[in-house]
């Protein structure tokens, strides 16, 4: 019986090394098939970074797994723009602009 599982994949973009985990298939004599062409998670910069953000997200699934939001319900409380401290940088535009096939 064929299997799959999720494994880090090192990857370069532009010449900068990156890891993701990717869905990997298996045949019946545990041989690689295929694997997902789009990461499932990822890019991290080190392997640490990856497991590290891995772990974090299964504690707080754990720990909010008898408080699940709806996605459709508002916030709780109002907040104000000049008190959130985020980055809306080049990067972000630049992938807010990409089509559907990754390009711009």
């Amino acid at each position: 019986m064929s299997h799959w599982n999720n494994r880090i994949f090192r990857r370069d973009y532009n010449g900068k090394t990156f890891y993701e985990i990717h869905e990997v298939f298996y045949n019946d004599d545990k041989k690689i098939l295929w694997w997902s062409i789009e990461p499932e998670f990822g890019p991290f910069e080190t392997i640490e970074d990856l497991i590290g953000t891995i772990e974090t997200l299964q504690e707080d699934a754990i720990r909010s797994k008898d408080d699940v939001l709806d996605f459709g319900s508002n916030p709780e409380a109002d907040w104000d723009d000049e008190e959130i401290d985020c980055k809306v940088g080049e990067e972000n535009d630049e992938i807010a602009d990409l089509g559907e096939d990754g390009k711009k």
